[in-house]
């Protein structure tokens, strides 16, 4: 799954799909009228969200039907012959917002797609999931464009390593025209928080975490808020990377799920300009 020429293309993905063959793996390939249907459907929800015209709206609509229509007669084909069938497309929209993972207006590039396709393959009983991205594509550094309230915001996702955040994050701020300071929120992990905590921070030092260290030494500044979220110490033994990377066992992961729906309310707070209200329920 991925970027859609990268996913698609043996030439963008260096015959990703006959090497992953090769190493005894069974490749499953999201299709393509997935893609079709996300364009169909993100033009309706655009309207929806942020007005524009019916016209558009409806066509949109009537071609989501149409397809559709289509799309139930493959499922049972390959459900007959005993292959393994996707989830219709009015099944996969549903997916991101009743995990509360992503929005809905995560519509740059493949946006939400990407989360819903990785909610399906996951609950298919697939283990494994290769998400091919182009080097330095915009759409793929910026996950989407939303509203929180009456605000716009800009969900930015760095492909960078980590340890360069700040490359992706100073282009977002120079071509957004943002103001650190009062517009920019930064949200990380911390491993001096245990699973489950976090901590929010008006600004100050980067205590250590080499991508925070990236993004003050690219944007300039120390004076912009952020959000620290637990993952907890390393293990004695381990390896830094192989413990921020690695699956949390199922106690702290289900801590740290209830920390993810703590930071999002406070996001919403701090967008509203309540930083000092989130840093007094959240820390």
């Amino acid at each position: 799954m991925g970027e859609i020429y990268v996913k698609y293309s043996p030439l963008g993905n260096n015959e990703l799909e006959k090497f992953l063959a090769s190493q005894d793996c069974e490749v499953n390939l999201p299709g393509l009228m997935g893609f079709v249907q996300y364009c169909a459907y993100n033009m309706a929800e655009t309207v929806r969200l942020y007005g524009g015209s019916l016209v558009e709206k409806t066509a949109a609509e009537a071609a989501l039907t149409l397809i559709a229509g289509m799309e139930k007669v493959i499922i049972k084909t390959l459900k007959d012959a005993g292959y393994h069938a996707p989830m219709p497309f009015s099944e996969l929209i549903k997916l991101p917002e009743q995990s509360h993972t992503i929005g809905m207006g995560c519509k740059m590039g493949e946006g939400w797609l990407l989360t819903a396709e990785m909610l399906e393959l996951v609950r298919s009983g697939y283990e494994n999931i290769v998400c091919a991205q182009p080097f330095g594509c915009l759409p793929n550094h910026i996950c989407g464009k939303g509203m929180i309230g009456s605000e716009k915001v800009v969900l930015v996702k760095p492909q960078t390593f980590m340890n360069l955040s700040g490359e992706s994050i100073a282009e977002a701020v120079n071509f957004y025209k943002v103001d650190p300071a009062s517009e920019l929120l930064v949200i990380f992990d911390d491993i001096s928080l245990a699973p489950g905590r976090i901590r929010i921070r008006k600004k100050g030092s980067a205590g250590g975490h080499n991508g925070i260290k990236n993004i003050i030494a690219q944007v300039g500044t120390e004076q912009f808020a952020r959000i620290k979220v637990g993952v907890g110490e390393k293990p004695q033994g381990w390896d830094l990377a192989d413990h921020v990377l690695g699956h949390m066992d199922k106690a702290d992961r289900k801590l740290a799920e209830e920390a993810f729906l703590d930071a999002v309310s406070a996001v919403e707070l701090i967008v509203d300009g309540k930083i000092e209200q989130a840093m007094n329920d959240y820390n």
